[in-house]
């Protein structure tokens, strides 16, 4: 196989019917409105991203940075929301 191209591109209010449709294609759960304006909202653009192969997004990932509970430094950890590829695309 050959060297494959893969792109990462931000996700925002403009564009998050697109990750509405990734998330209902490759997951079995269905996630409400406040989930997706949660995203759209995100504060840090590399928390959530697209994957764009040949400049269609062909997968997504969301995420978001949590507290340890009960750590004494008070560190934090990412936590991976949702991590889909189109079938396609596997």
């Amino acid at each position: 196989m050959g060297k494959l191209s893969v792109d990462f591109g931000m996700i925002n209010s403009d564009n998050i019917e697109q990750l509405k449709k990734i998330n209902q294609a490759c997951f079995p759960v269905a996630y409400g409105d406040s989930f997706y304006r949660d995203m759209a909202k995100k504060s840090d653009e590399n928390l959530c991203k697209f994957a764009y192969y040949s400049g269609f997004a062909i997968g997504a990932i969301c995420t978001r940075v949590e507290p340890i509970p009960d750590d004494p430094n008070g560190r934090t950890r990412l936590y991976i929301m949702t991590l889909g590829v189109l079938a396609a695309y596997r």
